[in-house]
């Protein structure tokens, strides 16, 4: 869909394992989560003016109480309108 090309964030992202993987191959992915310490791609965390491609949320939306207000607001801080995601 974006042939490798774009930048891809990883909400929730919780250690950060999942960015530094595609980082590893080539992608130029972020992550966060204000819940949980990034141990695994402690460089890779968006500026406050970051806008992505695409998001990734795995293993997320279960967890969240409001699903479609999260996906707003992330949405809209990041400027992207692709979602990624499995549950």
């Amino acid at each position: 869909m974006f042939n490798g090309k774009g930048k891809f964030l990883d909400v929730s992202g919780g250690y950060g394992l999942l960015t530094r993987l595609m980082r590893d191959i080539g992608f130029d992915c972020y992550t966060t989560d204000k819940y949980c310490q990034n141990l695994f791609a402690k460089a890779f965390e968006p500026t406050d003016k970051f806008e992505a491609d695409a998001l990734f949320a795995f293993e997320v939306l279960e967890h969240i109480e409001n699903p479609l207000k999260f996906l707003s607001k992330i949405f809209m801080k990041s400027g992207c309108k692709t979602l990624i995601f499995s549950t």
